[in-house]
């Protein structure tokens, strides 16, 4: 059985899908390219680029977190209006 779904929805669908799943796929990203670097750099700059990945990585985690924080508190807010 095949349901024909129009453009529009799965463009939105996608989208929505993507904004979801956002943190998770430049995390991955950033993992296989840390990793890939690290397999070419001597062990002093692996231990240097990964305190500063790290630092990166919380500060992106933060933002993630603070705009699922906003996203919960929207609805509040518009019921209060």
């Amino acid at each position: 059985m095949m349901v024909d779904f129009p453009q529009e929805t799965v463009m939105r669908a996608l989208l929505a899908f993507g904004k979801r799943w956002s943190f998770g796929l430049v995390l991955l990203l950033v993992y296989l390219g840390v990793f890939n670097l690290w397999r070419v750099l001597n062990a002093s700059w692996t231990v240097v680029s990964s305190i500063g990945i790290t630092v990166l990585l919380v500060a992106l985690l933060g933002e993630a977190a603070r705009r699922a924080e906003d996203r919960r508190a929207l609805p509040a807010m518009t019921e209060k209006l």
